[in-house]
């Protein structure tokens, strides 16, 4: 249910190959950049939970949602 676009690729530079030959600053953008994105991830469900929570039963049930899987639904 997430519709955010990546905030930092971490394609190309964790390949094996890729990280034996970089400088050791690269492993940690690298790091940085798949932290900086399930931290937006993160804060896309949180806000998406908000949102959704306040709606009745009723509404949940016409998007296909359930209230006691609604945490599960959106962070799978």
């Amino acid at each position: 249910m997430n519709t955010q676009g990546i905030v930092a690729s971490t394609e190309g530079i964790m390949s094996p190959a890729t990280v034996d030959a970089s400088p050791p600053w690269a492993v940690w953008r690298a790091s940085l950049a798949a932290w900086l994105n399930r931290c937006a991830d993160q804060w896309a469900a949180a806000a998406a939970y908000e949102e959704l929570s306040r709606l009745s039963d009723a509404q949940l049930e016409h998007r296909a949602l359930r209230r006691d899987t609604l945490t599960r639904d959106l962070t799978a």
